[in-house]
């Protein structure tokens, strides 16, 4: 049985050292192992799990704008490299990452614009008999009704049209609004 534990312990302490930090107590072949060590590193996993539980680590967090600024018709692919250069391993953030953020990185001016992109979008269209139906981001908000010309975008016609193309944006105290897609701001970030 003690076999069974020292090897138990060597594979969940290697497995921990190579997936992340270290666990307190590292074990080596032939070495005793002490009871106190042992569940030190077990309370240790536990604490890293509820520790993701909590901070519901699946969706990504808003880490700050980037330092750049970017039309709106440049695509995805531009702004993710735009918010790169200023938050490394980041992307643009859509509406329910923004608003589930747990902890605000430092005041950002009220004055500045940062692109956004709709997380779910519910009605738009034509409704029975002509009615409109507004579409609108449901962690936003914002509602957008047909015009005389058609639909508001929220992205500027998938972050590639300037023609009368509208996108979302956030503000630095989240105010969220819609932009014109020939405007250069900067992009919100999350990671």
């Amino acid at each position: 049985m003690k076999r069974i534990i020292i090897i138990a312990s060597l594979i969940i302490s290697f497995n921990v050292y190579a997936a992340g930090d270290p666990v307190p107590n590292i074990f080596t072949a032939g070495e005793s192992i002490v009871a106190s060590e042992f569940n030190a590193n077990f309370q240790e996993l536990a604490n890293r799990i509820d520790n993701l539980q909590t901070n519901n680590s699946s969706l990504l967090q808003f880490v700050g704008n980037s330092s750049g600024t970017i039309d709106g018709i440049s695509g995805v692919r531009a702004m993710t490299e735009l918010c790169q250069v200023t938050h490394p391993i980041s992307r643009i953030c859509t509406t329910e990452e923004y608003t589930k953020t747990i902890n605000f990185p430092a005041a950002i001016s009220s004055s500045t614009s940062a692109w956004i992109s709709p997380s779910l979008v519910v009605g738009g269209g034509n409704g029975i008999n002509n009615h409109v139906v507004p579409a609108a981001d449901v962690y936003s908000g914002k509602q957008y009704s047909l015009t005389s010309s058609g639909v508001r975008d929220f992205n500027c016609s998938g972050w590639s049209s300037s023609g009368a193309s509208f996108g979302l944006s956030v503000n630095g105290v989240g105010g969220f609004a819609e932009s014109s897609c020939q405007n250069a701001i900067a992009v919100s970030c999350c990671k």
